[in-house]
């Protein structure tokens, strides 16, 4: 390693207390990025259900973009809402009838080479 490189991580260290970067370094954000941010919080306002892709087709950003804005500065957290199967009642008391008729064979020696184990193949 540089002898040069060594002094100033040296000097850095002394200086700030740690070998990382200050604070504040890297690209600044755009004035575009106010009106962004606060057209996208009124949409949010006005729809709370309205999903990161439409927000991001409108805004004319990519969808990575709108959900960085979205979490990182605005604090909220976009997910796709996913349907599901429902689940009966009739058919969770079925369930549990059938595995208390299991239960019972098994008690009785109905199912002799049935083996529960917790070690794996």
């Amino acid at each position: 390693m540089n002898r040069s490189t060594v002094w100033k991580i040296v000097k850095k260290f002394k200086e700030i207390g740690t070998t990382s970067d200050k604070p504040g370094r890297g690209r600044k954000r755009s004035v575009q990025a106010k009106t962004l941010l606060k057209n996208t919080r009124e949409k949010l306002r006005r729809n709370p259900h309205r999903s990161h892709r439409k927000l991001a087709a409108e805004a004319g950003l990519s969808k990575t973009q709108m959900y960085r804005v979205l979490k990182e500065n605005l604090g909220k957290k976009p997910y796709k809402m996913m349907k599901c199967h429902e689940f009966p009642e009739h058919r969770e008391r079925m369930r549990a009838k059938r595995s208390c008729h299991i239960l019972n064979d098994i008690a009785q020696g109905t199912f002799p080479n049935l083996v529960f184990t917790d070690k794996k193949k």
